[in-house]
């Protein structure tokens, strides 16, 4: 009897996996992502460096995501991209001044953020995705105000 029962347990764990492999492979509505790429510009140059990332507001579903932007480009493509809806966007780039000691404690160097905060922690910049495409683009231009 407690063979029958080994048995009767693994046929429900082979069908519980198999189960959430399909749902896995389908990708349960990652149809739906985005990949969105563009540029952002600093007082009308290429950002050398620096992070982009998209929050979500309103009723759109997703989790906060973002990217890395280099020589003014970026791309989120990490889990497939964003979800259709609006964004809140921050964009953040830093002077390092790796010319100083570092400091005792072992910690990174110093950097100072130059981006106007109306860009990042204070940001009214949104970005709108469209549904049923499979890439966009959206630019970015940062000016002192």
């Amino acid at each position: 009897m407690p063979q029958n029962h080994f048995h009767f347990q693994l046929g429900r764990t082979a069908i519980l996996l198999v189960g959430c492999g399909a749902l896995a492979f389908c990708g349960c509505g990652a149809g739906d992502l985005v990949e969105v790429a563009g540029t952002v510009t600093y007082e009308g140059q290429l950002l050398d460096k620096g992070q982009i990332r998209f929050v979500p507001v309103q009723d759109t579903k997703g989790p906060t995501s973002g990217a890395t932007i280099e020589q003014g480009q970026y791309r989120v493509a990490n889990r497939g991209g964003l979800l259709p809806g609006t964004y809140r966007v921050e964009i953040r780039a830093y002077h390092v001044d790796a010319s100083e000691d570092l400091p005792q404690d072992g910690g990174p160097p110093w950097r100072e953020q130059y981006i106007p905060a109306s860009y990042n922690d204070e940001s009214e910049l949104t970005a709108t995705i469209p549904p049923e495409v499979h890439s966009y683009d959206v630019n970015f231009e940062v000016i002192e105000k």
